[in-house]
């Protein structure tokens, strides 16, 4: 049993953590700018889209092409790529598209987006990430990764930053029948490393990975953002706690 202070105030008893990937395990634009300008510019070029009508698509999906940034809440930011793929099909529809064929080419797109590996030399860990790692491996918590993005990916990611290592196990959107904020992750992952959910926290960057936590039963989510003015922002609705650095996370038996 291992107990956990979370900004030096709240302890749980726990017997493991669960991690969402994206903006918690790795820097959120580290990994995605690059992916976004290439997938948004291959949408332009195969659906033959203008500039200006390339830039309202980027904003539907929650990415503000011009200031770089994200919508924390948008499909970019917390969506599958099933459901990412679903957003821009329709987007290509609202464009005159047949619906066949908008869904039909964004297949497409996804496909050769995969194959993307524009990444691999600007992806970094998020902050004070490995000695989070290393302090919890310490105390031998049990560590899983939840993630909107695929398997396989998301693989590839924690290998290529060389972490892969002190998780037991991933669970990804394709491999559950609902992916977040539905509990499935979170029971699959548990099931895996043979712990309950309630004696887990769950530590995301976005309310779905909060959500996810809930649904789950876990026993408490903790809210990561990277901007310290970002800490009490309201779309963290159902964290139990919110931190803007891991040192904030101590553990001891």
């Amino acid at each position: 049993m291992v107990r956990c202070l979370v900004n030096g105030e709240k302890e749980y008893e726990i017997d493991g953590i669960l991690f969402d990937k994206d903006g918690t395990l790795i820097n959120f634009e580290s990994l995605w700018l690059g992916w976004t300008e290439a997938f948004l510019e291959m949408m332009a070029t195969k659906a033959s889209l203008n500039q200006t009508e390339k830039y309202a698509i980027a904003e539907r999906i929650g990415f503000h092409f011009k200031k770089q940034t994200w919508d924390v809440k948008g499909p970019l930011y917390v969506g599958s790529s099933t459901e990412l793929t679903a957003v821009c099909a329709f987007c290509l529809y609202q464009h005159g598209f047949f619906w066949d064929e908008a869904v039909e080419l964004m297949h497409e797109i996804f496909s050769e987006m995969n194959a993307y590996e524009g990444w691999e030399n600007t992806i970094q860990p998020t902050k004070g990430l490995l000695h989070l790692l290393e302090r919890a491996r310490n105390h031998s918590l049990n560590m899983g990764v939840v993630t909107a993005d695929d398997y396989h990916k998301a693989k590839r990611h924690l290998e290529k930053l060389a972490i892969a290592s002190y998780f037991e196990t991933i669970s990804a959107a394709d491999q559950v029948e609902k992916g977040k904020p539905f509990p499935d992750m979170v029971h699959k992952a548990c099931e895996k490393m043979d712990v309950l959910p309630e004696r887990m926290i769950l530590i995301g960057d976005s309310n779905g990975d909060m959500v996810l936590g809930k649904n789950g039963g876990v026993q408490a989510n903790i809210g990561f953002v990277t901007d310290k003015s970002a800490t009490e922002q309201h779309y963290l609705t159902a964290a139990d706690k919110i931190i803007d650095d891991f040192s904030s996370i101590t553990f001891h038996r």
